[in-house]
Parts: structure tokens; sequence; C-alpha cells
């Protein structure tokens, strides 16, 4: 509360362009759009909040964003009659009622709200008003959604299986402890790290069994589609109705999919990957990425022209399809032309356009081909400039002329690098680069100082807000990709709310997950022996907790188990052999090859030779006990333990028996506000971090404060099991030894 005799401060926020930022995502917006922009490193938007409103008699009040009186309070001009908003208590009425989950959700009455009727529409007639109700309201639902993870997610748990039954057998004696490690934000958030991370290795799972992409389709929405045109009254523009955009743009999409997947105009497609994207320009765009056929794929230069051109068609000839490709096809111009272009980075063409003459269309082996562009003297005129062949975005004929818009298909398979292609497509949400400048008022101007610090933000569309409302698919992919689990005896997860443990226990006992199930399965079915784990997935359907054979045959189904890290050698070997063993009955079957038991994992992959031996590290240890003096071998046995950690493995290495704070700490990558540590309460690990005396953190200046708060949860939450009251105290009250050189963190002034 501000008092009134003090000035209010103007603030301006600038979308700057910051060159340390991926221009993917973090490019200037390009169009005049209203749009919400926020702080969060997972893209998730801001917490709970409130509105203030002042009454005349009574001083300031808090509002809750939930509350029905939100909508005609904030918007008046929207709801002049009081219209009440979205409620908690509303419910479905008439044919939509439910016997369960009847309650109306914000998402759902958005849509009613917004939906196209025949009398007169304040909202839809308010234009940019119009587009900050879309983001305020896509933002409250997001909001509302996260902050009832937030409120539940800090109860529930995960341990280990064999962990939470020495928990529970142990209760009596551990008073006061707490097992497994918190959960926080699921990876079903769409947009977050985690979420695209996991569509990325789908997607690289469907490259392992179609093969690479061989057409790479930008698809980009037309504001000027007559049907959108037609829709707009009383002198709007298209930016000012999003949702008649977004449900076009939808209408169009479905019918280009049904073009090249059923009609098969581009060849046969066996696999295919898109993705909806915004990128501040004010319209929707979507990157279709295509496996095609192996009788489809394009192998030489003349199966390449007959699907993509480059060059501009002959007027005479073709006058339509001509003009399309002026108006939609054509590249800046820039460079010497137009140096002044979006695309111009520090002298040249980001895209490398103009590109240069070519005969003939000539197929690279690493990247996109070299088009054909013969240098016939055609060219035409392009706001005020003139253009020829080397400025044509490569382009398909039919698809050009029905869907009259932007659609950029390029030849991608003989790129190398397929990891690039989907996570060009996987980057992830739209971001920008700001800076919050103070206004002088005394003299009117804007007072600058290039040391200021930059925030990277969210940003959030219209145009992104109305599709999300409507629930439209961002992602999209042709395979359901099966996620097969990875874990050792007893060491499956199991999900429990704290205080739950022994419920959690025994309803896991006889839970199955997809690896134990499959033991199961090669018991009692014989034909599931000719597959491996991951090809299980193609001919049987997990439910109700087993394997049960597919009746009819489906070729779109992928099984993947989950990647796992070096580190973890236990399960590391684990999947190692699950990838080459068939019809194992248990982990027992696992470890025996040639009528040999072997101890570990580890031992039954070098007999198969599926790895190199690790004798060398064994003679190492060896030498040290014949040959190292009794000081130096004590130093191996200390009863204390002093734990040694820094953030970059370099400096790592220069510390005795020094380690990278992710290992140390089981600290993940990226570290996020929201990130919580891998490390359970009751492994090794813990046990180590529980018992040491000294913890030593060498480059302090140049941790994240994300990365020491989750090392902070995560020593509370170890320590409160010795004492309670150590979960209150910093770091659970251990000792910790912070060393490093702030002098080295000044701030990078650009000249």
């Amino acid at each position: 509360m501000i008092d009134n005799t003090q000035s209010c401060q103007d603030f301006s926020i600038r979308f700057i362009d910051n060159i340390a930022m991926d221009k993917r995502t973090s490019s200037t917006p390009s169009a005049d759009e209203i749009a919400g922009i926020f702080d969060s490193s997972e893209g998730e938007p801001p917490g709970y909040r409130h509105v203030v409103v002042n009454f005349k008699h009574g001083g300031p009040k808090l509002l809750s964003v939930l509350s029905p009186h939100c909508d005609p309070m904030i918007y008046p001009l929207l709801f002049p009659y009081g219209e009440s908003g979205w409620d908690p208590s509303l419910i479905h009425n008439g044919p939509r009622k439910q016997k369960e989950r009847n309650k109306l959700t914000m998402r759902q009455y958005a849509c009613h709200r917004l939906a196209v009727r025949e009398d007169f529409s304040h909202v839809h007639q308010a234009k940019k008003l119009f587009q900050q109700y879309l983001v305020d309201t896509y933002v409250r639902i997001e909001s509302s959604r996260l902050d009832y993870v937030r409120q539940n997610q800090s109860k529930l748990r995960v341990e280990h299986y064999k962990g939470l039954q020495d928990f529970v057998v142990n209760k009596s004696r551990l008073s006061n402890s707490t097992t497994g490690k918190v959960v926080i934000l699921p990876s079903t958030f769409q947009g977050s790290p985690r979420n695209l991370a996991q569509r990325y290795q789908d997607a690289m799972a469907m490259v392992r069994k179609e093969g690479k992409p061989d057409i790479f389709l930008t698809f980009t929405c037309n504001p000027n589609w007559p049907e959108i045109k037609n829709e707009l009254k009383n002198g709007e523009k298209p930016c000012d109705r999003p949702d008649i955009v977004s449900r076009v743009f939808r209408c169009k999409l479905d019918e280009l999919k049904n073009d090249i997947l059923k009609k098969h105009v581009l060849g046969v497609v066996t696999a295919h990957v898109y993705v909806i994207e915004f990128q501040k320009r004010g319209l929707p765009h979507c990157h279709l990425l295509l496996i095609l056929d192996k009788n489809h794929k394009f192998r030489d230069s003349a199966s390449i022209d007959s699907c993509v051109s480059a060059e501009l068609p002959d007027h005479e000839k073709s006058p339509i399809l001509y003009n399309r490709v002026l108006s939609h096809m054509v590249h800046g111009p820039c460079c010497e032309r137009n140096p002044s272009s979006p695309c111009m980075k520090l002298g040249k063409c980001s895209k490398n356009y103009p590109k240069s003459f070519s005969e003939t269309t000539i197929q690279n082996q690493n990247g996109y081909p070299v088009y054909r562009r013969r240098n016939n003297g055609v060219t035409a005129c392009k706001s005020a400039y003139q253009v020829d062949n080397r400025d044509i975005v490569p382009f398909n004929g039919y698809l050009l002329l029905k869907y009259d818009a932007h659609i950029n298909v390029e030849i991608c398979s003989s790129i190398r690098s397929v990891k690039y292609l989907f996570k060009y497509i996987y980057k992830g949400y739209d971001a920008a680069c700001v800076e919050f400048v103070e206004k002088n008022n005394d003299v009117n101007k804007i007072d600058y100082d290039e040391t200021i610090a930059f925030t990277n933000m969210r940003y959030v569309s219209s145009h992104e807000c109305i599709w999300r409302i409507h629930s439209n698919e961002l992602h999209e992919q042709s395979h359901t990709i099966i996620r097969l689990a990875v874990h050792g005896p007893g060491h499956q997860n199991v999900y429990f709310k704290e205080g739950k443990e022994e419920r959690a226990l025994k309803c896991s006992e006889s839970k199955k997950t997809t690896l134990t199930a499959w033991f199961e399965l090669n018991e009692k079915d014989t034909y599931a022996h000719n597959y491996l784990y991951y090809e299980i997935p193609e001919k049987y359907i997990f439910d109700n907790n087993k394997w049960v054979k597919r009746k009819n045959k489906c070729k779109k189904v992928i099984g993947r188990m989950y990647g796992v890290s070096p580190n973890d050698t236990d399960r590391f070997y684990l999947r190692m052999l699950l990838l080459h063993v068939k019809g194992a009955k248990s982990f027992s079957d696992l470890l025996q090859f040639n009528g040999t038991t072997y101890k570990t994992f580890k031992e039954v992959v070098i007999a198969r030779g599926l790895l190199q031996d690790d004798t060398e590290w064994f003679h190492c240890l060896h030498e040290m006990e014949n040959y190292h003096m009794p000081k130096q071998l004590r130093e191996i046995g200390q009863n204390q333990i002093a734990l040694a950690g820094a953030w970059t493995g370099i400096a790592s290495l220069l510390m005795k028996g020094g380690t990278t704070l992710h290992r140390l700490f089981g600290l993940p990558v990226p570290v996020l506000p929201s990130s919580v540590s891998s490390i359970k309460l009751n492994s090794e690990k813990a046990d180590i971090l529980r018992k040491a005396s000294l913890i030593l953190i060498d480059e302090a200046s140049m941790i994240p404060a994300a990365a020491l708060e989750c090392i902070d949860r995560l020593l509370r939450d170890i320590m409160k099991n010795e004492s309670k009251h150590l979960e209150h105290v910093p770091f659970g009250g251990k000792v910790i030894l912070f060393s490093g050189d702030f002098r080295q963190v000044l701030p990078v002034v650009p000249k």
C-alpha cells in the first residue's frame, strides 16, 4: 500500500535482442498484438494472485481471481450489466450432465463465453481489450491447474519399493521420520522442459523404427483467407479476432493433414510429427516432419523436382500460381536491397538468401539439397525491389494453389543430424528478453543504463491463448509411444502421500510394472519369447497390470525404454541386457548365461561380450594396496567423512576426491526453481550425506540460487530423520564451507 504523499514511479518494458538467448524462441515481437509476459523458468504461469478493489468506505480489499465478481470488476466494458463470471460451484446441466466430474471447469466456461452467437457480443467487438481478456483468461486457467499441483503434490512422495518396505518395518524405531523424495511439477505440463524432453525422446524412438524424416514442411496461417475476411464486421481486422483465426487455421490444418496423410499428395507417409507455434508474429503456424515409405523416398534430383520447386513459375502458363508465389514464397528482399530486413544479422542474411543460381538440383550429403534455380532472366517486383529465382523459398505447387498460404517444403532426407530437426520443433515455449526502465518524470525522458539487468520471460500471445482455451493440440505424432520401466528387483517407484506408507506398500505388492509384467508374460506365453522387451508393445497391450495380446494388428505402436545414465551402474547394465535378451522370466534369468549364474548385471553383460572389461581399474586398486604408504591408505578409510564438490567438472577435478555438485547432491539438468534432487532418503548417497562432517563447495559465486535451494531442501529432508528441529535449520545443520572469488562475476557490458 503506497502512501498518498509518495509519487508512483513509471516504468516501461522494452523488448530487446540478446545475442546470448536462443533466437528461435527469444526473438523480438514483429506483430502488433496484446500478449502476456511473466517470469518463469519452466513456462508455468505465475502463482495465485489477487485483485485489489478500492471501496469508497473501508479502503482496499482483496478479490480472488476465482471469484465470480472478478470479470465484471476488471472488464466493465465487456460485461456492462455485471454478469457473473466463473464460479467453482458451477455444474453441468441438461445433456452435458455427468455422474462424475460434473463440475464446470474454468476452461469450459471460457469456451461458453467465447462462443459466437447471433446477438451482439461486447466481448468479441472489444478488439485489443478482447485480446487482453483472452490472455488473462488463459493465464488464470493454467494458474488454477498448477495451484492444485502446488497444494497437493507437496504431500506426494516417491520411493523405491524396497526402500518403502524398509521404512515401514523400521517405522516404530524411527520416530517422526519421512521417506522418499517430493514430486513437484509433472512432465505432463505442456511446453515445460521435461515435457519437451519426453516428446523429443518419443520422436527419436519413431526414427529408430521408421527411419529419418524426408520432408520438413512449415504451414503458416494467412489472415486474408476469405473464411476469415467474411466473418469480420464493423471494420474489424484479423488481429482483432484471434478466435476466428484460430478456428479457420485449425480447419485448414486438418484438411492439409488429410491431403498429406490420406491422399498422399507428397508420397505415402509412414510416420509424422507436428507442433504448433506462434513465435510472436501474430499468427499460428505448424512445423510438420514426414517420414515417407521406402518406395516413395527421394533418390535422385528428378524426384525432388517433382515435389519441390524454388523458381518463379511462368506468368503466362500459371498466372494464379505466379501471384501466390509472389505473395507468400519470396524471402525478404534483404542484403543490399534492404539492409533493414528482420533477417539481417551482422550484415548478412541469417537464412543465407539470396541463394546461388543452379541449373540442376544437387543432393547434399549433409544438409538440404541445392534446389534448381535457373538463371533464365525471369524477374518480378516485390515491395519495390526486383527479385528472381534466388529469392524464392522452396514450395509445392499443388499445396500453394489449394491453400493460398506460406507453405515451405524442404527435403531433409540428406541431413545426417536428425536430432537437429526434432530439437528445432521441440524448442519450447515463446520467450522474450525484456528490460525494465524507469522514466524520469522531471525531464520526460527514459534513464538508460547499459548495465541494467535483462530478464528472460515467457511470452503468451492472444492467438496462443485462444488455441489453448479451445483445447487444440500443440503436438501430434502418428505413433503411440509406450514408455517402458527399467528398474532393479524391488526398486520400482511407489507413489504415496506422507503418512500413507503402509497402504501404499500393500497396494504396490499386487501392482505390476511393465517390466515385472513382462517377466510374468514370458512364464505364461511362449509366443512372447520371440520378442525383446521393447518390442512387446507392438504385439501386446499393457492393461490392468498385465500384458494382453492385441486382437488387431497395430503398426502405429512403438515401445521405448527410459534412458538410464551410466552413473546409475546397475540399471545401466540391466537396460543393456533388456536390449539383447528375449524371454526372461525373472531378474534371476537375466543374471544367467551359458549355465552360469552371475551376481551382478555388469558381470552378465561382460560375459555376453556386450561391454569391455574394467580389469584395469582392479589392477590400479591392487597397485595401491601393495605400493602405497600406510598414511595414504589410511586417508582412504578415515572415520569422518568430508565431501568436496564444485559447480563445474574442471574445478572438481582439481580437488582431491572432488565431484560435481550435480552428482554429489543429485541435481537435475537443468536446475530449476521447482527442481528436486533424485537422491532417495533411504539410499546410500543419502546415508553418506547424513554422516558427512564437512561439505566443501567450491565456485560458490557461480552456483545459481535454484541449485542452492535444491541442496538446502535435500539436506533438510535428510537430516530431519536424525532430529526433527533440523528441518528448520539451513542445510539441515550441516557444516558447509563455501569458497569462490566473487570478483570474477562482474557484469560484462557489451560495447
